[in-house]
């Protein structure tokens, strides 16, 4: 299963790379493939992301987002009817809270929204795929295949993206920041960020028992771990997403924060995070590593501070999504559209004359989440992540929190977690594998844990 695992990786991901044209006939395969049961769904829109967002330097081929919606409604299709097939019982109380959380998005839209149209496709493209990707994690019945696959993704990309850094490709889209094998250094920068508090805190908190993160050759994995930890957080600072940093930071927190009580492996944990919080204040008693990073910070476009910073990336979004807030506080102005109706544009099937897309930025998530969706449905999405957050912490793994406030972390600074369309299928993955993939239908684990069994 792991040889086949790393063809299929490697296939997709060389074949959009090499040969962009292929990319629509990758997106036919993958729809097949997401009837043969939930792993391969998880597969399969795993590998829809790593398509999509694959370096574009031998072009783009264009014309397959209709295919990226058709396989998440394929996907959920699948599922439920491998749930009646099998006769399962009723889906888990997540996807029923997930629903919940999605009338009331179809309602506040119905009610505010000044492009409705566009609002009811991009709330059931999110709801039918986030439901589509949960509802599978929790299904898996065999956890080692699960995890090997996530763990393979995490090294192929990895290693791919490292294979690049002295390469121009790597430095496609600004000739500045490393993007390697994905599109954008931000999409790196999140990917790395995610990985490396994933892993530094899973290595701290499981280690010394034998055996790796993915199961592969159990006793000699330790080294390839760290070298994966050491390739994501150099992939980080390559790729100047300080996105990927907050995600770290946080994630690493979080794991922290609120890991299980466990002895020695809390005890490591908190060190850790001493050291790290150390280490980041030395920079400003250490010019040479200060100068350094304090570039990475501000991106070398030469601004005094980091006010005049954050008003150039991000500042002047959030006040356009604050001011709309005031305007319209308790049901916003429509789920997924833009600050200013002016800036609206939709992109139609050429088939159906259906919208199929709407790309707009927001720059920070729960300010723009405030501003389309207002309090009402603030405040929904809150029950949601808690119910999320609460799933995550039965796991009993620390590793498992730190990747759902990663994930989390990563819209600070890029506003993904609604679009599946975009960055966001990947997050989503990382939020159900960190929250539902622990046991699904299984008993929550506890007590000691190695690194055989996660």
């Amino acid at each position: 299963m792991a040889e086949i695992d790393v063809l299929i990786l490697l296939t997709v991901l060389l074949g959009s790379f090499l040969f962009p044209a292929m990319k629509p006939f990758i997106y036919l395969a993958l729809i097949g493939m997401v009837f043969l049961g939930p792993l391969a769904i998880v597969k399969a829109l795993t590998l829809s992301w790593l398509a999509a967002f694959v370096n574009p330097l031998m072009g783009d081929s264009g014309g397959v987002s209709i295919l990226r919606i058709g396989l998440l409604f394929a996907a959920f299709i699948s599922i439920a009817f491998y749930q009646l097939y099998n006769k399962n019982k009723a889906p888990p109380p997540i996807i029923k809270t997930l629903w919940l959380f999605g009338i009331v998005l179809i309602v506040l839209s119905c009610l505010t929204a000044y492009a409705l149209d566009v609002s009811l496709l991009k709330i059931m493209v999110w709801l039918v795929g986030a439901s589509a990707l949960i509802w599978c994690m929790a299904s898996v019945t065999n956890r080692r295949l699960l995890h090997g696959w996530f763990y393979r993704l995490i090294a192929t990309v990895t290693l791919a993206s490292l294979c690049m850094v002295f390469s121009e490709a790597g430095y496609l889209k600004n000739g500045v920041n490393f993007q390697g094998i994905l599109s954008h250094p931000q999409v790196l920068g999140a990917f790395a960020g995610i990985i490396a508090a994933y892993l530094l805190v899973k290595i701290v908190s499981a280690y010394p028992q034998e055996g790796g993160i993915g199961g592969i050759h159990p006793k000699r994995s330790l080294g390839f771990d760290l070298f994966i930890l050491a390739g994501c957080l150099a992939l980080l600072f390559l790729s100047g997403a300080r996105t990927g940093l907050v995600a770290f930071v946080f994630g690493m927190t979080g794991g922290v924060i609120f890991s299980p009580a466990g002895g020695r492996r809390t005890m490591a944990l908190y060190t850790l995070f001493c050291i790290v919080i150390l280490g980041f204040a030395s920079i400003a008693f250490i010019p040479q590593i200060g100068s350094g990073i304090m570039g990475f910070l501000m991106k070398d476009q030469g601004m005094e501070s980091f006010s005049e910073a954050f008003h150039h990336s991000r500042g002047f979004l959030i006040l356009q999504s604050w001011a709309n807030f005031l305007d319209h506080p308790f049901m916003g102005i429509g789920f997924g559209l833009p600050s200013d109706e002016s800036q609206l544009i939709v992109k139609q099937d050429p088939l159906f004359g259906l919208p199929i897309g709407a790309s707009i930025e927001k720059g920070f998530f729960f300010s723009g989440m405030l501003e389309e969706i207002g309090l009402i449905g603030s405040f929904s999405f809150l029950g949601l992540m808690g119910h999320l957050f609460w799933m995550s912490l039965q796991s009993k793994d620390a590793s498992r929190i730190a990747l759902f406030w990663a994930a989390l972390a990563t819209n600070i600074g890029d506003a993904t977690l609604f679009s599946l369309g975009g960055n966001g299928l990947f997050i989503w993955v990382v939020i159900a594998y960190g929250a539902v993939a622990p046991y699904g239908g299984e008993k929550p684990m506890a007590g000691k844990q190695n690194y055989r069994s996660v």
